[in-house]
């Protein structure tokens, strides 16, 4: 199983829970990775505190997570990775999202109030409830992590999606067909059909 995140370390982007649901994986006896792009802002001294707690807490996983930091000009959501995670406490509407998902990438996210719900389930509301996990074309919503029950629970996902190899590889293809509604020529057309019920009898 290979997993990716990529994003900086600070409060909202709840980075220690990554270090949670790994252990948990690895004392389940999964096989996996886990690549860690992203520093904290030089001026965010609670992200640097996040960060240095992020590489001390990293004993006995250190074989399982890389964290290579900030990395510029590589592409590194070509590189065959199964899974996006994003924990976060608080997104607006993630591009990193988008980008793993046009390479087959599925979005493990957490269901907050933004753009995660949207992509993935295609839901612009957020006053229902769901039933977590909740499978969609654009990836998988789960509570946001915050206790030992939602690591379990983020770590029971990812290691059940991954070994039905039928749901992983359906996954993989619908995220990217979802791509397709956020591309540039998608929202030039809805453009070009608002303007014309404007100005068009």
């Amino acid at each position: 199983m290979k997993i990716l995140y990529v994003g900086r370390f600070a409060a909202p982007k709840n980075n220690l829970a990554i270090i949670k649901i790994c252990r948990i994986l690895k004392q389940d006896g999964i096989s996996f990775s886990l690549d860690f792009y992203g520093d904290a802002e030089n001026v965010d001294n609670e992200g640097i505190n996040i960060k240095n707690s992020f590489l001390n807490d990293l004993d006995g996983l250190n074989e399982n997570i890389k964290y290579s930091g900030y990395v510029d000009k590589i592409d590194i959501f070509s590189l065959n990775y199964d899974f996006l995670i994003l924990p976060s406490f608080w997104e607006g509407f993630p591009v990193v999202m988008l980008e793993a998902a046009k390479n087959g990438i599925i979005p493990i996210c957490s269901d907050i109030q933004t753009g995660p719900r949207e992509f993935i389930a295609n839901i612009n509301e957020y006053t229902s409830e769901l039933v977590y996990p909740f499978i969609g074309q654009g990836g998988v919503l789960l509570k946001c992590p915050v206790n030992d029950v939602d690591f379990k629970e983020w770590a029971n996902c990812l290691e059940s999606v991954y070994s039905n190899k039928e749901l992983l590889n359906k996954l993989k293809y619908s995220v990217q067909e979802n791509c397709i509604n956020y591309s540039i020529e998608n929202y030039r057309l809805n453009w070009e059909d608002f303007l014309d019920s404007l100005f068009l009898p």
